[in-house]
């Protein structure tokens, strides 16, 4: 979308609990710039892959990053929740200013 070639950095999250990343150079798309495939070969079941698992490129539509797709919430619907659902937790500032203060010079 944003017209920028960038690296393929993905995370194969698997059955077991165990996790492997792989760092595809930009280069891959010198051949086809429109639509690229490439196989990977496991020994293990994968339950999930991730594109860019630590946010290191600039995407423009992280919806997309996961296989099976994950149902993210909207700016709206966080806001919404954050309204009618449990208070958000207060940070030791916040916590502090909420407690009566004790004179400790006494």
């Amino acid at each position: 979308m944003g017209g920028l070639v960038m690296p393929l950095l993905l995370k194969f999250d698997f059955l077991d609990g165990s996790s492997e990343e792989y760092r595809i150079p930009a280069e891959i798309w010198l051949l086809q710039n429109q639509e690229i495939s490439k196989i990977f070969s496991l020994d293990k079941e994968a339950v999930q892959i991730t594109l860019d698992p630590y946010l290191e490129t600039a995407d423009v539509d992280m919806s997309n990053n996961y296989f099976p797709a994950k149902q993210q919430m909207n700016r709206f619907e966080l806001f919404r929740s954050r309204q009618g659902g449990a208070p958000a937790e207060e940070n030791p500032m916040q916590r502090a200013k909420r407690e009566p203060k004790t004179n400790s010079s006494n």
